[in-house]
């Protein structure tokens, strides 16, 4: 469970970077200039997913995979893996089958939020800003593994939040993915949703979902600009 508070959250948010707003000015002038494609700036939801993943049924190794293409580019920026396996065939049938649940974050076409140990493991983000002061991890991340394992942060049970980049629109672009875990050492988990920051190189607060009505209000062109040319200033626009 995160401990922000909404202060926090608030000194959190001040944070994020002025390049979203310039997406805003870009997407309010884009808008003026009848150039509909440009204009999509902002964070980008998936909706709920509630896929729910558990690789450790049967006697068997069993894996199964939920792939993420965040920018609906063909390209999986992030591919969720629960793989696990159960002890068999090398011991007495009197020993007990002991499930050993393994739930993966693969980076394929982005990274994934992490620290480098022994093995590379997963961060829970929740209630973090999600940008370039993160450090990330290509390739495969050890979410959770078994019951114990040195850097796991997703063994316990409940909402859990992974944060992700990838690179398009010749920046990188950062997100975060949600997931409710079962708790060790089954590690089943299920996929809630995710987002990301349409803006180049602007960080996003783990959790964050597009506000309604801000993007239409800030795409209308004068106001976008006016809007990010008092931000840069630090003031309030005249009355």
């Amino acid at each position: 469970m995160s401990t922000t508070t909404p202060k926090n959250r608030r000194q959190k948010r001040s944070l994020l970077n002025k390049a979203r707003w310039a997406g805003y000015a870009a997407a309010g002038a884009a808008t003026a200039l009848g150039a509909p494609e440009l204009a999509e700036a902002g964070i980008i939801y998936s909706g709920l997913i509630n896929e729910y993943l558990d690789g450790s049924i049967g006697l068997s190794r069993k894996s199964v995979a939920f792939p993420v293409d965040v920018n609906s580019d063909g390209n999986n920026e992030l591919v969720m893996v629960h793989s696990g396996w159960m002890w068999s065939g090398s011991y007495p049938d009197t020993y007990p089958a002991v499930p050993k649940g393994v739930a993966l974050a693969i980076g394929s076409n982005g990274q994934v939020a992490g620290l480098q140990g022994a093995y590379k493991y997963a961060s829970n983000v929740a209630g973090q800003l999600i940008d370039s002061q993160l450090n990330f991890l290509a390739g495969t991340a050890y979410m959770a593994y078994v019951s114990g394992s040195a850097g796991s942060q997703f063994l316990e049970p409940g909402e859990k939040f992974i944060g992700f980049s990838f690179d398009a629109d010749g920046g990188t672009h950062y997100g975060w993915l949600r997931v409710n875990m079962v708790g060790a050492d089954h590690n089943a988990f299920t996929v809630v949703d995710y987002a990301y920051e349409s803006v180049v190189g602007a960080g996003i607060l783990a959790g964050d979902v597009p506000e309604p009505g801000s993007l239409g209000l800030l795409a209308t062109g004068a106001i976008g600009l006016l809007l990010w040319r008092h931000k840069r200033r630090g003031s309030k626009p005249a009355a």
